[in-house]
């Protein structure tokens, strides 16, 4: 049933990003993204502990968004993100999320969806802010992945601080 449910948000997120609008009050933030990792108790952590890794990693990717409904003051989102962290381990661990959410004019925004990960399908939700001189927006994000009980194993709990610039 999980299964199915995030592949009905992944496929509705695909849809809603057809039809997109633009609005010049509210930027479209799509770029380059950089970010640290927590990873919280569990099989993740005890993964890496065991492997003489360290259970916190950096993480690098690319944000694409679309647009799909855009108002005076929100505007509704759909985000799509690759993520590689690990690597100053020696490690690759990629990520691919897909998240809807809004987006204020100010530069607020909120945003929950499915993430898939060598861990499995979890679900992220994000909080942030686009800090803006002139041409330049840097979005920065606090990201929460809950953990959860599959079966025998307690999957970890994550939290990310990810940052991104575009002109």
């Amino acid at each position: 049933m999980k299964k199915i449910i995030v592949l009905l948000l992944l496929l509705s997120n695909i849809l809603l990003a057809q039809s997109e609008f633009t609005n010049s009050n509210i930027k479209k933030l799509s770029g380059p993204r950089l970010g640290y990792t927590w990873i919280g108790d569990g099989y993740s952590k005890t993964e890496l502990e065991n492997s003489k890794k360290n259970s916190s990693l950096a993480q690098i990717g690319w944000q694409w968004e679309s647009r799909f409904s855009d108002q005076s003051t929100f505007t509704g989102i759909a985000e799509y993100i690759v993520l590689v962290g690990g690597f100053e381990q020696g490690m690759i661990l990629p990520s691919f999320s897909t998240l809807v959410g809004i987006r204020h004019k100010q530069g607020f925004e909120t945003a929950v969806g499915p993430v898939l990960s060598p861990a499995g399908i979890g679900l992220v939700a994000t909080v942030g802010y686009n800090f803006t001189s002139n041409d330049l927006n840097i979005p920065i994000n606090l990201v929460w992945k809950p953990g959860f009980q599959n079966n025998d194993k307690k999957i970890s709990s994550t939290f990310s601080v990810m940052a991104g610039f575009n002109l």
